[in-house]
């Protein structure tokens, strides 16, 4: 950071912007200020939320700020003993900064162990694994948050899913919904009887409807005409994709949620389908591979390493 001051002096920069947490945590605005140089930024303290997993945690619980269980270590034996006091998945932190890497869901105590050892024996984070917090996987979504859900294939995305939604069983662990919510949730896949159009699939869940009243909600999604009377096996995956957000449209929910809705969809689709989730007075998960489609919706990223 000193060769950052330096620039700073040489060029008679006015006004410096620190962005990345390395120099942030290194001092850098406090080195700047301290030469008179007006720089943005949290000072060294403040950026240890930042720099230091336990330093963050220990502050949460300080100052009764809700946060998930945890248990810091400073061992490998430390850690594997800690681990009889979670259940799975757990995550797994290094303290200090690793460049996105040094966060872990470990979904097994094999996993869990593996990474440990990489970590604080194999030192591959290096010092940001001298210390390690062992946290239970937790989140909490509020009233209007949109979030997404993200990770690589197979990683357990739909699972999770399909467990908050009851669709299965937990396999570990435990989740709670506000006696409020109402769930309407769109499924990654859904399998159709060869003979089921788009108007019996809405009957199905709305049997009170005229054919008229299911058309216009069909329509107003893009199934027109002979597409609504048409075997759903025989339409496209788009088309089907639009058949079931139709009926997502007509239940009166508080929370979406969305696996992987853009599936099939085109550009036009996709934009309206935006729009939808946007204007949602609601809470909004979804599991998407598009970043660019809920980048700018979403509050926040839960995300499976």
């Amino acid at each position: 950071i000193e060769s950052i001051l330096k620039f700073v002096e040489d060029n008679n920069i006015d006004f410096t912007v620190v962005g990345p947490e390395v120099p942030l945590c290194l001092g850098l605005v406090d080195l700047l200020e301290s030469h008179g140089h007006l720089a943005f930024g949290p000072r060294q303290k403040a950026s240890m939320l930042e720099g230091s997993k336990v330093f963050s945690k220990e502050f949460m619980v300080r100052h009764n700020i809700p946060t998930a269980k945890y248990q810091s270590v400073s061992t490998y034996n430390e850690a594997i003993e800690a681990l009889k006091d979670f259940s799975y998945p757990v995550v797994v932190k290094a303290d200090g900064l690793a460049a996105g890497k040094g966060v872990v869901i470990c979904e097994d105590e094999t996993t869990a162990k593996k990474t440990l050892s990489e970590i604080m024996n194999d030192k591959t984070l290096k010092d940001a694994g001298n210390k390690v917090v062992l946290e239970e996987l937790e989140f909490l979504l509020k009233h209007n948050q949109k979030i997404a859900v993200l990770g690589r294939n197979g990683i357990g995305k739909s699972t999770l899913l399909k467990t908050i939604t009851g669709v299965i069983k937990p396999i570990s662990g435990s989740f709670k919904w506000n006696p409020s919510a109402d769930l309407n949730y769109f499924a990654q896949e859904e399998e159709f009887a060869s003979n089921t159009n788009a108007i019996n699939y809405l009957r199905y869940y709305y049997h009170l409807k005229t054919d008229g009243e299911l058309r216009s909600v069909l329509a107003t999604a893009g199934i027109k005409g002979d597409l609504a009377t048409r075997p759903l096996c025989e339409l496209s995956g788009g088309q089907q994709t639009k058949v079931r957000l139709a009926l997502m449209t007509m239940k009166k929910s508080n929370v979406l949620i969305f696996d992987e809705p853009t599936n099939h969809l085109d550009i036009q689709s996709k934009m309206e389908l935006y729009e939808a989730i946007e204007k949602f007075p609601g809470s909004v998960i979804i599991v998407s591979h598009e970043d660019d489609f809920y980048s700018e919706l979403i509050d926040y990223e839960l995300r499976f390493e």
